[in-house]
């Protein structure tokens, strides 16, 4: 059974593309489109865990991301911040493949969407996973750095450059 696996791959012209194998329920092994099984996969950026999953639309392959920013302050928290986390997630809103949104928890969500080149291989998955991610990245930053908790009474960012 190894060596029909073998076999078989090794007379598949390259490169190879994401799920374009399968192993069948006999153990051996058939090529496949790899538009037939969608993939999904879950990494980490910036302290965020991001989930991907490639969908089609009119048979074109498409690279969806997804991944949680944090809560969006309540006002009583602080004006100004609440105020800063609206700015930053309108501007984003010019980005070509992702963007911030506000889901109906309240929560912010760094989400993109991109076509994925073909072939389908790893390396043009990574990519697009890539290029998302350094247009989503400033974004993130400036929600990261509003969000994180404030020592003592240090002022939110917004509020100390108010003049008074």
């Amino acid at each position: 059974m190894t060596t029909d696996r073998v076999d078989l791959v090794s007379k598949h012209q390259l490169p190879i593309e994401v799920n374009s194998f399968v192993v069948q329920p006999d153990g051996s092994v058939a090529r496949q489109d790899p538009r037939q099984r969608p993939f999904a996969f879950d990494f980490a950026f910036h302290g965020i865990a991001f989930a991907a999953r490639m969908r089609l639309e009119d048979d074109r392959p498409f690279l969806q991301l997804r991944g949680e920013c944090g809560p969006l302050p309540y006002s009583v928290e602080s004006i100004a911040l609440r105020r800063d986390a609206f700015a930053v997630l309108l501007a984003s809103r010019s980005l070509p493949h992702g963007r911030l949104a506000l889901c109906t928890d309240r929560r912010m969500h760094a989400v993109g969407d991109i076509a994925l080149r073909t072939p389908l291989t790893p390396t043009n998955v990574i990519a697009a996973a890539a290029q998302l991610l350094l247009e989503l990245k400033p974004y993130i930053e400036l929600l990261r750095d509003l969000l994180q908790p404030r020592r003592g009474g240090d002022p939110a960012p917004a509020a100390a450059a108010t003049p008074a």
